[in-house]
């Protein structure tokens, strides 16, 4: 299939970083709140914006934070991240975004990261690759909402019938899905049974080659 837009997922999706972002979350949760993350659960939640998936995690406990706590707990997640990341990129993925440039489709990011992380934590050279990029900070609702797809389809003058999605987990693939773009998922953090809303799951870059 030929596409004129191709939007990318960033962690668990182009970089294999999930294991450390659970670590930095379990660790800082722990300390704070004596509270002990599931990491299935993180998995399979992972792509929404952080101030909702932190504030269910904790109403397990019956934990209300305010919105400024909240904010220092993200913080001090990203310095935990930044300290102790050893993220890489999957194999093929770099050559698989040139790969799309050598054919003139737009690409984009899209991730519920925050700005400050990806820019901290990212090589200008890569982040130079997208001609789009949208993180939390952009978002009101964020994933499994179709909204951050939406608002890369409006920066890059897209319609959705000529665009593709590449996800890792199950609330991007409905968020990508919602905003009726053709959604591929790739089994990098989870099996092939907790991706079945998407259009066509992968295992790996060289079956997009």
């Amino acid at each position: 299939m030929k596409f004129n837009g191709f939007f990318f997922d960033l962690d668990g999706t182009l970089i294999n970083s999930m294991d450390y972002h659970y670590n930095s979350w379990n660790k800082i949760l722990n300390n704070e709140f004596n509270y002990s993350l599931n990491k299935e659960k993180f998995m399979i939640t992972e792509g929404t914006k952080l101030n909702y998936l932190i504030s269910d995690f904790l109403s397990e406990k019956n934990i209300k934070i305010s919105k400024k706590k909240l904010n220092d707990l993200i913080e001090m997640k990203d310095e935990d991240y930044r300290n102790n990341n050893k993220a890489s990129f999957y194999p093929n993925s770099i050559k698989f975004i040139k790969f799309l440039k050598s054919k003139k489709t737009k690409i984009s990011l899209v991730t519920a990261g925050s700005k400050k992380r990806i820019k901290r934590t990212l090589s200008k050279s890569f982040l130079d690759l997208f001609d789009c990029i949208v993180t939390g900070n952009d978002c009101k609702l964020g994933k499994p909402d179709p909204e951050p797809y939406l608002i890369a389809l409006k920066k890059l003058k897209l319609s959705p019938s000529s665009c593709a999605t590449l996800e890792n987990a199950p609330l991007g693939v409905k968020s990508s899905k919602s905003a009726k773009i053709f959604t591929y998922a790739i089994t990098n953090t989870l099996k092939k049974k907790d991706l079945t809303m998407a259009d066509k799951i992968i295992s790996s870059f060289k079956e997009l080659m």
